[in-house]
This record gives structure tokens, sequence and C-alpha cells, in this order.
């Protein structure tokens, strides 16, 4: 017998719905006419019932209006604005994913009507610097005028054009049926060829880092190289053991892939006054030698010289290096405990170092007709040569010493900057001085010297640079307007070359004073900007300090700037060259 319930659990009602049920074949998501027209706005706001009659229903017919339908538009468009929202997120939550199927922002097609005229600039100039491209793969390879991140042999095809029209445009040849630029999708290849290493992949990121040095709005450089070098770590280029059982070709274009990267960082590296990337205690990769193929080839001449220019700029690259971190990058406290004999003996060597490179340059450059290449004329090697010079006699921690010698330093920084100027407006006038990131990159030290010696100066010898100051400012001028941190130097060194002018006049006002104090200010925060916020370059000396070199009267720049004891201040000559 059930338990009984208290009264009290009894007080409570029942309701009961009836629910109308629909037949089987309705559904009670699909209205019972799909085909008639909505309710109008007027039927909708007066709550009467529309007969949807068409054109107009009968309550607006009686009333003398005309249907209409705004409250559904505006639904129906807020709809599509939600489904449209919805996309976008899903996109940019899928972007990472499908970026590896099609490009997202594709560049419009560049027209060329002769594709072989940029091919042939680019095995012509930077494949002398950078000999890892098979040319007969490149050559084989079917033209494109969209570049497909999805097609090794169309990407590197399409960087090889582009970077061979930077070098034409630069000597005043770029062919002029040209119609559209060359816009290259730089997160598409980087990501693609990030999420797929290989040896291709790293060839393409070598031509992406070379091209980006001419493209003002791309992306770092720096940046890219970094990648390329964790790469050829990963990909064993370092270690000549990995190279067992592969064709004699492949291995020769390996070791040519890791000098070029080798070469790329530490040109990257010099320029912005940072470490290098590819750091390995003991590289025992052979330099680039010719195949058996080019040997037997009729161009086995061409491809020896080009070797030779190879390996030249591979030596320079050593050298730079060892300049960078021998004089500039060493920790403070090794520096300190360096005494002055020590430091000339480095000196002396380093020195000794950068005249057999010189003299080994002298003996492969020749008389070149062609302003398309560079690096084995005589301007290149002098530019380079007084580069080598400035960056060992550089006015850093290294080179502090006793300040007796100061107007001698000021005298000789100053020459090795005038040189080191002038050579790169000769390169400039024959169209042969690449307007890109290295050259503005090391053009922005040679300005913090010149204001070094002007503020060091106590004979007024910085007042004769005048010239250099201008011939500067016409580089930096020659840079396009995309380059903007080009033009805000070009703007310091014209408001200095004005100071300069008027510094005779006005000398010892203490507005004058404020005025340089203010110029030193932008142009180091703009060597910040454009080498970054760790560049060695900004960490100029305070005292003053001697000069352990001099300078002889004779054309030829290896015959300058002969080592001499510090320690004999009268032996050091001040005559120009």
């Amino acid at each position: 017998m059930p338990p009984k319930i208290a009264k009290k659990e009894r007080n409570f009602a029942t309701h009961r719905f009836r629910l109308q049920r629909s037949s089987p074949s309705e559904s009670p998501s699909v209205p019972k006419n799909p085909g008639a027209r909505p309710v109008c706005d007027r039927c909708r706001r007066l709550k009467k019932r529309c007969d949807r009659k068409v054109p107009d229903c009968a309550n607006c017919v009686h009333a003398g209006r005309n249907c209409s339908y705004e409250a559904l538009q505006a639904r129906v468009q807020q709809l599509i604005n939600g489904l449209e929202q919805k996309d976008a997120n899903a996109n940019e939550y899928t972007a990472n994913w499908s970026i590896l199927e099609s490009p997202i922002n594709a560049p419009p097609p560049v027209e060329v009507p002769d594709p072989t005229v940029l091919v042939d600039a680019f095995f012509h100039h930077v494949y002398r610097a950078y000999p890892f491209i098979d040319e007969d793969r490149v050559r084989r390879a079917a033209f494109s005028c969209v570049p497909n991140c999805r097609d090794t042999e169309s990407t590197i095809l399409y960087m090889i054009m582009a970077i061979g029209y930077t070098s034409l445009e630069r000597s005043g040849k770029a062919p002029a049926g040209i119609q559209s630029g060359f816009e290259i999708p730089y997160a598409d290849i980087m990501q693609r060829c990030i999420m797929q290493e290989s040896i291709d992949s790293i060839q393409i990121l070598v031509l992406l880092a070379l091209y980006s040095l001419f493209d003002p709005i791309g992306p770092s450089t720096w940046s890219i190289v970094g990648i390329i070098t964790r790469q050829a770590l990963a990909q064993g280029l370092t270690r000549p053991t990995v190279e067992d059982n592969l064709p004699p070709k492949t291995v020769e274009l390996r070791r040519r892939l890791f000098w070029s990267v080798f070469g790329l960082d530490r040109m990257m590296a010099v320029s912005v006054g940072e470490s290098p990337g590819l750091v390995v205690e003991e590289m025992g990769v052979p330099f680039p030698a010719i195949t058996v193929v080019e040997f037997a080839s009729p161009k086995r001449a061409e491809h020896a010289s080009m070797l030779q220019v190879s390996r030249h700029v591979i030596e320079l690259r050593q050298l730079e290096s060892k300049l960078l971190s021998t004089v500039h990058l060493q920790p403070r406290i090794a520096v300190s405990s360096l005494t002055q004999a020590d430091r000339s003996t480095i000196t002396t060597r380093l020195r000794s170092e950068i005249e057999n490179w010189y003299s080994h340059g002298c003996l492969i450059t020749k008389p070149e007709p062609d302003n398309v290449r560079l690096h084995d004329t005589m301007g290149w090697l002098n530019a380079r040569y007084y580069h080598l010079l400035l960056l060992l006699y550089y006015p850093c921690q290294f080179n502090a010493s006793t300040p007796a010698h100061s107007a001698a330093r000021v005298s000789t920084l100053l020459e090795l900057v005038r040189k080191f100027v002038q050579y790169n407006r000769v390169l400039l006038s024959h169209q042969q001085l690449p307007l890109n990131r290295v050259t503005l990159d090391r053009l922005v030290p040679a300005c913090l010297v010149m204001f070094y010696c002007f503020v060091r100066d106590e004979s007024s010898t910085a007042l004769t640079a005048r010239n250099e100051i201008r011939a500067v400012i016409d580089i930096l001028e020659s840079f396009s307007e995309k380059w903007t941190h080009a033009r805000r130097l070009a703007g310091i060194m014209i408001e200095f070359a004005e100071f300069v002018a008027s510094h005779e006049v006005y000398t010892a006002e203490v507005q004058q004073q404020e005025w340089l104090r203010s110029l030193r200010g932008e142009l180091v925060s703009l060597a910040g900007e454009t080498l970054g916020k760790a560049t060695c370059y900004q960490d100029l000396i305070d005292g003053e300090e001697s000069v352990t070199y001099s300078r002889v009267e004779e054309e030829s720049p290896r015959s300058g700037l002969s080592f001499v004891p510090v320690e004999d201040a009268s032996a050091i000559v001040c005559s120009y060259l």
C-alpha cells in the first residue's frame, strides 16, 4: 500500500497544452508556400493580414500606397555582413595553412618582352659573387609572369629575373618594355621555405635576401639572413661529411651555396655592426671549384674568371668578419687588458692581410666596358679597400690610447673617410654603385666619423672636408623617395654642411654648440633605426686618441696609410693622396 501523501503536498494544479502536429511531409522549418512574397512593411507595421499579391497587396492598393520591403532588406544585409565577418575570421585563422596552397595576395603580372635579358644580367653580375644556382636548370625553366610559390623552378626563375632587373636598372640599361615592376610576395615565399626546409628553400631565401637589398619597403635583409643561416646549419652545409654518396655536381653546388650564405651573412653583419649568424668553429668546406662540365665547356675561361672573383669576394668577407670581431666586438674587459704593444701587433697583422687582399684584387681586375659588372673593377676594389681601413682604424675602444697624437688621428681618419667617399662617388658616376641597403648602411658610420673628426679637431682640418660632405649628400640624394632613411640622412648632412660653412665665423657661440649637439643626436638616433639598436658603430670613444698609421704622397691606395709605431709621433706624415 503506497504511503499517504500529506494534504499540504496535494495543493498543486495541472495544466494541459495541445500541440498541433504537422503532417509527416511538412517540415517545421519550411514555410507552407515558399514561393509566396513576404509581408510588406506597411502591413507588418500596422499588423494587418497581407494577401502578398503582385505588384501591391490589397491593403496598400486601398490606401493608395506601394508595397515596400526595407525591413526585410535590412535584415538580409545584416545576415550577409555577419557571414562575411565569419568568413574573414575563418580566413585569418587558417591563413598560416592555406598559404602553402595559393598566395593570399598575388602580385600583378609583369610583362617582360625578353626574359633572357634579365637572366643574363644576373649571371653576368650577381652570379660572380654568389655562384650557387644551377644555370642549366634555370635556363630550362618555363617563364611565368607571376611567381608560383608552389613551383620551385618558377620561383627561382622569377627571383633571378627580378634581381637581374635591379642590376640593369642600376646601370641604366633596364629594358623599356617592362610595363609593371616586380612585386615579390615575401610572406608567401618565406613561409613556404620555413615550412618546407630543403636546399631549394635555402636557394630561394638567398635570392629573396639579395632582392630585398634593393627594396626599401621590403622586410629586413638581416632578418632573412638569420633564417638562412639556421637552415644552412639544419641542412648540414657546414659539414663536408654530409656530401658523401652525392653526385659531384651536387656536391659542388652545395659548397657554393654554403659560401654564398657565408658571404651574405658576413656582408650584412659588417654593414649593421652586429655578430654574424653563421658561427662555426671549424669550417672545412672547400672553396668553390670548377666542375668537370664547366672545364670541358667552351666557356671554361669565363667560368674560371667567375670563380676567381667568387674566391676574392669570400676572402673579403672573411677579412671584414675578422676586423669586426677583433676591433669592434671584443668584450670591453678583454680589450682593456691589451697593452698598446699588443694592439699595435694586432693592427699590423690585420693591415698586412688587407694589403695582401688588395694585391690579389689588382691581379684579377680588368677594364670593364660594360658597367653592369662590378666585383672585378678597380673602383669597387678601391672602395672596399678604404672601407677595410676604416673598419681597422675606427675610433672605438680598441683604438683608444694616449691623447698625445689626437691631431694626427683626426687628420688621418678624415682622410680615410675622404677616400672612401670619393671612390663611392666614382662608382656612382659610372653607374656601378648599388643604391641598396649595404651602401646606405656603410655610409652611416662614415658620417659618424665625420662628426667625430669635426668635434675632436683642434687645427680646423675638418673644415677641408666640405667636398666629401657634398659627395655623401649626392650619393644619398640618388636614392629614390622610398628610401626614407637615406633622405633623412641626406637632410642631416645638408644641415651639417651649413654648420661647417658657418663655423669659421661663429666659432665660439653657444648656439653653434647646441646646433652641433642636436645634429649629432639626430645622427646617432638615425643610426640606431637604420643599423639596429645594438650596432657597434655608435660606440665611438669620447677621449682623444692617437693614430698608428701614416700616409705617403702616392696615388695607389695600397701605398698609403702605412703603419708606424705609436711611440714616434714625428713619424706620422699627414700628406694627402
